[in-house]
């Protein structure tokens, strides 16, 4: 099984690093969006606000990341780059709807992993079945 194949060799970056609890915040505030949503993605422009809102009220600090030389000073920068980085990593993708508005989706490895996260976090009882021959 060659998993990398399908999630890309990216994917894990956003869970490591300097900015771990950061990105992990974003993928939150995605998927609680995203499984709100009826039509499965997420207006871009309402989740840069949801994103706003949150680096407004969490994270005062300038953020630099390694790879690149620009300081992330205000919040709609920083939630446009999280953006970013979460779909160059494979989080995320894009669509575009027929007036030409972008639509954030998660790709179904994406949703999986989330729940398995959440499923961790909230502590969940995970039924278990098995045969006694």
């Amino acid at each position: 099984m060659d998993i990398f194949s399908i999630l890309g060799n990216d994917f894990f970056k956003a869970l490591t690093g300097k900015y771990q609890n950061i990105f992990i915040d974003c993928l939150e505030i995605i998927y609680g969006s995203y499984r709100t949503e009826l039509s499965y993605g997420i207006d871009k422009d309402i989740l840069i606000a949801q994103l706003c809102d949150y680096f407004e009220q969490n994270s005062s600090d300038d953020i630099q990341f390694d790879d690149d030389q620009d300081v992330l000073h205000d919040s709609r920068s920083k939630a446009n780059e999280f953006l970013r980085k979460l779909k160059s990593y494979g989080w995320i993708e894009y669509e575009f709807d027929n007036n030409g508005r972008a639509k954030i989706v998660m790709p179904s490895h994406s949703i999986t992993i989330m729940q398995a996260l959440t499923d961790i976090t909230k502590n969940s009882e995970m039924e278990y079945q098995s045969e006694v021959s």
